[in-house]
């Protein structure tokens, strides 16, 4: 596990400084629900290409508790989100967006703990409020594959800051 965690650190360290111009951030914060509902913070670095595309790597500390024999323990997952984000420029205030990616997740639970990885599809959409910064709400659906069930259904929804420094 500390061998995927230094992978991704490397991976967002990467795309973070080698595209010092054209790189933007963006902090989120909402819910999901993956067999059961988990707060959602997270961070990503969001890398502009060509055309109206962007290149999207985010990291997200998803939490929750549950109680078992009178105790509350929490239980947390750590997905990465690597999309490739389609953008739709209504205006130069609102701009819509449709991605697709890949999203491996840590699972950190008592009872399963693990890896899981699957293909997933998002929905956005950016409001400009500053010449460098935007606020946007987006919906993702990630389909995970890995045990011991090998199959859930990942749904998130989250509201963000994005800005460039």
């Amino acid at each position: 596990m500390k061998k995927i965690l230094s992978i991704m650190l490397l991976l967002v360290s990467v795309t973070l400084f080698s595209q010092e111009g054209k790189t933007s951030f963006s902090i989120t914060a909402g819910t999901e629900y993956t067999e059961d509902f988990f707060v959602d913070f997270g961070f990503s670095v969001i890398r502009r290409l060509e055309g109206n595309k962007e290149l999207d790597v985010k990291t997200s500390l998803n939490m929750r508790t549950e109680e078992s024999n009178g105790d509350i323990n929490p239980v947390f997952n750590i997905p990465v989100k690597i999309d490739i984000n389609f953008l739709f420029p209504i205006n130069d205030e609102v701009t819509f967006l449709a991605g697709t990616g890949l999203s491996p997740t840590i699972r950190l639970q008592d009872d399963d703990t693990g890896f899981l990885i699957g293909p997933n599809a998002k929905l956005g959409v950016r409001f400009k409020i500053h010449p460098s910064m935007s606020i946007f709400f987006e919906g993702c659906q990630s389909l995970l594959i890995g045990p011991p069930q090998w199959m859930y259904s990942s749904t998130e929804i989250v509201f963000g800051l994005n800005f460039f420094i």
